[in-house]
């Protein structure tokens, strides 16, 4: 037997190694490729998750605007008293084009309640604003105003339908009001005494009708 045959013809050798090789960069490609098809779903299965919670913060978050920063939610409560000082004056409208002044109201405490409609704690709170109304409404020494704030109209009117708010309310258009009053988020609540000093502010949702009661009284026995 000659050495070629022995041994097997180098061009031979060769050819079997480039096979080799060659089966060697298929099953590779094919490991990428098998690779790639799995990682691709993935990856485009985490674009979708994130473009769909950009998408839902875009909806359930208020845009920014010239009223200054704002859109906060006051998820709890707390007291916040201030150097009693006069309350900013106001003129605003109600939703159906009434004038409203703060001027107009000296003489009674007025609580003003700052909402938006996509405030969850502000839907929580409404029921209390309106027994607190119910309670208050005969009487000549207090009043209770609404004034939406970073919201759009037909919302705020939507929500004051679907809450059936009794009591006036107003809209703070360009934001001035708010920024007067240092709104810091939504609800927020003020107490303003008869004499037109205000004496501080609940941040944050309120409890029940009783709860306003107490703050009024508190704010009240706090300046004196």
């Amino acid at each position: 037997m000659s050495s070629d045959q022995h041994h097997g013809h180098p061009a031979q050798l060769e050819s079997e190694h480039q096979i080799q090789e060659h089966d060697s960069d298929s099953e590779e490609e094919e490991r990428t490729v098998s690779l790639r098809d799995r990682i691709i779903p993935f990856s485009a299965l985490g674009v979708l998750v994130i473009l769909i919670g950009v998408l839902a913060y875009t909806l359930h978050t208020p845009s920014s605007s010239s009223m200054g920063a704002g859109g906060r939610v006051n998820a709890t409560g707390s007291i916040v008293h201030v150097d009693d000082r006069a309350a900013p004056d106001f003129t605003l409208e109600t939703f159906d084009g009434d004038e409203v002044s703060l001027a107009d109201l000296e003489g009674k405490s007025v609580v003003i309640n700052f909402w938006s409609s996509w405030c969850p704690p502000c839907r929580d709170e409404a029921p209390m604003l309106n027994q607190f109304h119910a309670e208050t409404q005969d009487s000549d020494d207090v009043v209770l105003i609404g004034v939406a704030v970073w919201d759009d109209p037909s919302d705020s009117i939507d929500f004051m339908r679907r809450h059936n708010l009794s009591f006036t309310n107003l809209y703070d258009q360009n934001g001035s009001v708010l920024i007067d009053y240092g709104v810091y988020g939504v609800p927020e609540t003020y107490f303003i005494g008869p004499d037109g000093t205000l004496h501080g502010k609940y941040r944050g949702p309120l409890e029940s009708a009783d709860h306003i009661h107490e703050l009024k009284e508190e704010f009240v026995a706090g300046s004196t």
